[in-house]
């Protein structure tokens, strides 16, 4: 359950807040100013959400690595552009193809 709590109140009780996260997997929400400034959450929560991001990294390392082949940077933009048309022509006769099957 996410809560909300404004810093002066979350001060005085901080130690009931560690333990509605830890025991209860509840989430806070503390706001300052009004305007809500930082979170409370769950250690296994922050751990999937560095697992998630580590892997999205990982993605566009690869993308990253994949457009620095020489003989791709090499490609002038027509070449390219002729790549790209060839591509998607091919998967959208790909797709029809799937789709006559059915």
């Amino acid at each position: 359950m996410e809560k909300q709590m404004a810093l002066t109140e979350a001060r005085g009780k901080f130690s009931e807040i560690v333990n509605e996260v830890m025991y209860r997997g509840d989430t806070y929400v503390i706001s300052k100013l009004g305007k809500p400034a930082v979170a409370v959450v769950p250690i296994s929560l922050l751990e999937q959400w560095q697992r998630q991001r580590e892997k999205q990294f990982a993605i566009l390392d690869e993308i990253q690595a994949q457009n620095r082949h020489p003989e791709v940077a090499a490609w002038d933009e027509e070449t390219l552009l002729e790549t790209v048309s060839d591509l998607v022509h091919e998967v959208r006769n790909q797709t029809k193809q799937d789709e006559d099957a059915r």
